[in-house]
């Protein structure tokens, strides 16, 4: 045997004379998460919208997510004219009530007589002409989402060869009953794309099989921290390690991380631990199911919550705590409390969706 391969063998053997004294391994796993897929947000939060252009028809609908404001905003601006300034139309629709039309200029309403005369609605009189060429359906059982706007082609109207289009939304911060709900003052807007005055890329008119062009909605100015985007689990002899990834937590905002545990593979969760919140910053509760809490469980639990800035919340918890289980599920979900009346939440997967088993290291 060479000097060379004998002192690799002496290497080898010195190693694994030295593993038992070293610290547990642990099994670790990354679980990832899908993106923007935060519910119960308190604005109507554009996420996509689509054209279809043809000869005959303008076809625009568009996604969004929000709590059900009953009192929010949309509307849709309409450019067709590459040598004019602003939109030519925007239509309008306020939830439980109407929606109308208004022709545009100069990013202005256009007053002009010729103008209303066209766009009349029915509620001031005759129709006019060109309000007739507009419908408008929403998916109002289903946080009206989706929204579409068909503008059929007719002369004198809407009937450009190339159309882009610009979609906002506004919640004044106020619900149905008018009782102020959220921290946010006097409304919350969001527009797609992004910024001042923007369209989406100009769609040149097609024939009857037009392609459908479709617009993702960029980061929002409103930031929900508790977008999970992945999480890490090490689980070895002496304690359980959770580290939870979301998006970067603003200084005005607040909230917290729930980490539920199975240990035995059946449907429902033995304990709870959660993390920031009122109270202490990191407790481990025993649960009979999702909802039902037990008692408390006396454990040197520790934790980390996201400050300002920061990406990532920690838990740890010692397995003697939990009955040292051989493996162990979890299930992951953020909440963003700042408001009193609203909980933008995540799960990790789908909601109260475990993961795969995760055994000892």
């Amino acid at each position: 045997m060479s000097g060379f391969r004998r002192s690799c063998t002496v290497l080898l053997a010195l190693t694994l004379a030295l593993l038992p004294a070293l610290p547990a391994q642990a099994a670790t796993a990354s679980l990832p998460d899908a993106g923007n897929d935060v519910v119960g947000v308190p604005y109507i939060d554009l996420t996509s919208v689509q054209i279809k252009h043809t000869k005959k028809t303008i076809k625009v609908t568009y996604y969004s997510r929000s709590k059900k404001n009953n009192l929010g905003h949309e509307w849709v601006d309409f450019d067709t004219n590459r040598n004019r300034k602003g939109p030519e139309l925007k239509v309008n629709a306020v939830r439980y009530s109407e929606w109308w039309a208004q022709p545009m200029k100069n990013w202005r309403a256009d007053e002009s007589k010729a103008a209303k005369r066209k766009w009349t609605d029915a509620m001031g009189g005759k129709p006019g002409r060109c309000i007739t060429t507009v419908r408008y359906t929403s998916n109002w059982s289903n946080g009206y989402s989706p929204t579409t706007i068909t503008v059929s082609k007719k002369r004198g109207c809407l009937t450009g060869k190339s159309v882009r289009v610009r979609v906002g939304s506004s919640v004044n911060g106020y619900d149905r009953d008018f009782t102020y709900f959220d921290t946010f003052g006097t409304k919350v807007s969001d527009s797609l794309p992004n910024g001042s005055r923007t369209f989406t890329k100009w769609v040149k008119q097609r024939g009857s099989k037009a392609k459908t062009r479709k617009f993702v909605d960029g980061k929002d100015s409103v930031i929900w921290w508790s977008d999970i985007r992945s999480v890490g689990v090490a689980h070895n002899s002496t304690q359980l390690a959770v580290k939870v990834n979301h998006l970067k937590k603003p200084s005005v905002r607040q909230g917290r991380a729930l980490i539920y545990l199975n240990t035995d593979a059946d449907a429902q969760p033995e304990y709870k631990a959660m993390v920031g919140g009122a109270g202490p910053t990191t407790l481990l509760l025993r649960m009979q199911t999702w909802d039902q809490v037990v008692d408390e469980v006396a454990c040197a639990t520790t934790g980390e919550s996201a400050n300002t800035g920061q990406t990532a919340t920690r838990i740890q918890i010692p397995v003697s705590c939990i009955g040292n289980p051989a493996t162990v599920r979890i299930a992951v979900a953020t909440e963003d409390w700042t408001g009193d009346n609203y909980r933008p939440t995540d799960w990790l997967g789908k909601s109260r969706g475990w993961s795969r088993s995760i055994g000892r290291g």
